[in-house]
């Protein structure tokens, strides 16, 4: 069934609601592709830790500064948090099934200065920012 599916294809997902660790999700009955003719790109919405609420869960969003600190949580993923200037930290899941490890990418790492890609989800509580691939992070210079 999603062996057809790709990045970018418009889907139809039916199956029921549920949680995970108080992350909202959907438990899939059935996946239908409706092709990549009319693929749509999500709008990226800039944010600042202190901008991060619920009404920003599922879309995609980007946080830009400076990593503070990259932490291991395998065999889940990465753990990440990134500043921008005075504000609060936000803080960045990236999941192990994501082709993203700091151990092989040397540029993510603290100190280094990124705009980080990725969809906000609440997982026990807390806002993550989930990048979906190693695009999703773009280097930048730091600013003095």
């Amino acid at each position: 069934a999603l062996k057809n599916v790709k990045k970018g294809d418009k889907v139809r997902v039916e199956g029921k609601t549920g949680t995970f660790f108080g992350m909202r999700v959907i438990k899939p009955i059935k996946v239908t592709s409706l092709g990549s003719e009319d693929a749509i790109s999500p709008k990226v919405i800039d944010l600042v830790a202190e901008q991060i609420n619920d009404y920003y869960i599922g879309r995609v969003v980007r946080v830009s500064g400076k990593i503070e600190s990259v932490k291991s949580d395998l065999p889940f993923g990465w753990r990440i948090e990134i500043r921008s200037g005075d504000h609060k930290s936000a803080q960045v899941m990236v999941a192990s099934t994501v082709d993203v490890d700091p151990r092989r990418d040397k540029t993510i790492k603290e100190g280094n200065h990124f705009n980080i890609t990725g969809v906000l989800i609440k997982f026990k509580g807390s806002f993550l920012v989930m990048p979906r691939e190693l695009k999703d992070f773009e280097p930048l210079k730091p600013t003095l």
